[in-house]
């Protein structure tokens, strides 16, 4: 759960507002595909599930989260419209 959270600081710490994605491709290699879907500005309904599993390493767990998000976000040509800069910055 740690990492998944210093994961999504460092994304939205590197995220290039200004950037137009061309297709889904760059959307998913570039590691921002979720935290743009949280964001995006039409998304109206949200949900989270979660499971917890052995993990492949002894005395591990694996922690599996799956996110839906509607209307579908990430529509390549909307990203200028959807995905709007911060307010203020972390500084």
């Amino acid at each position: 759960m740690v990492l998944l959270t210093i994961k999504v600081i460092l994304t939205i710490l590197r995220y290039n507002y200004g950037y137009q994605p061309r297709n889904e491709v760059e959307i998913a290699s570039g590691g921002y595909g979720q935290f743009t879907a949280m964001i995006w500005r039409d998304v109206s309904k949200v949900g989270f599930g979660y499971a917890v599993g052995k993990g492949q390493r002894e005395g591990t767990l694996d922690l599996v989260v799956v996110g839906r998000y509607f209307p579908k976000p990430n529509v390549i040509g909307q990203f200028w419209q959807q995905v709007q800069p911060p307010v203020s910055s972390f500084a």
